[in-house]
């Protein structure tokens, strides 16, 4: 059973159009191997030309599909997200009170953020788009309307947009970390606010 019901799904929100077999393996060829150079490299120093080699298509196949590498980097945040959605899923099931979803997708937030924060940044920093604008796309959108959905059913109040716009700009800001003191640093960082946004409401309510 749910422990908190009517959860967006992601992967309704940010459904891809459909695509010829041909066109669809494409695309994944080319996220795989872009997958492959981020392992040694930023996706600000990948070529687009070594890409399309390395992937095995043409230029313009590859420019068919993501027009530059803020697309390409969306396009792999929005994998991510997917089998993020899936652990959410999963976990909704399993977890004992919504305090407990909670804290483990705001884990798992910051989790995501820490590994994908280069992507991110890819995204977020491009030049031509207002500087607000990513919080307007389905993936924020996605994480502040779960985040409101499992506050309100953790605590009973109806303030999960506050704090759903308290919380997402502090994760947001970590960026990418790769020291072990970093990530436990800013793990804790997030925990720690999350558990005084909760607190007050800890004796009547969880």
């Amino acid at each position: 059973m749910q422990t908190v019901v009517d959860l967006p799904d992601f992967h309704t929100l940010c459904a891809l159009p459909s695509e010829r077999a041909d066109a669809a393996a494409n695309r994944q060829a080319i996220l795989d191997c872009a997958r492959k150079m981020l392992a040694s490299t930023t996706i600000q120093n990948i070529s687009m030309t070594d890409l399309a080699v390395n992937a095995g298509v043409g230029k313009g196949t590859l420019y068919r599909r993501f027009e530059n590498k803020t697309d390409l980097a969306k396009a792999l945040v929005t994998e991510d997200m997917m089998v993020l959605q899936d652990k959410l899923t999963a976990h909704n099931d399993l977890s004992e009170t919504p305090r407990e979803l909670l804290e483990w997708f705001v884990k798992s937030l910051t989790e995501f953020i820490v590994t994908n924060g280069n992507l991110v940044s890819a995204i977020i920093m491009k030049s031509d788009r207002h500087a607000n604008w990513w919080y307007d796309t389905p993936h924020v959108r996605w994480i502040s309307i779960n985040l409101e959905k499992m506050f309100v059913a953790a605590t009973g109040a109806n303030t999960g947009a506050d704090f759903a716009k308290t919380l997402i700009p502090v994760i947001f800001f970590l960026g990418p970390l790769d020291s072990p003191d970093d990530v436990s640093t800013a793990h804790n960082l997030v925990e720690n606010l999350v558990k005084t946004l909760l607190d007050p409401y800890s004796q009547t309510q969880l």
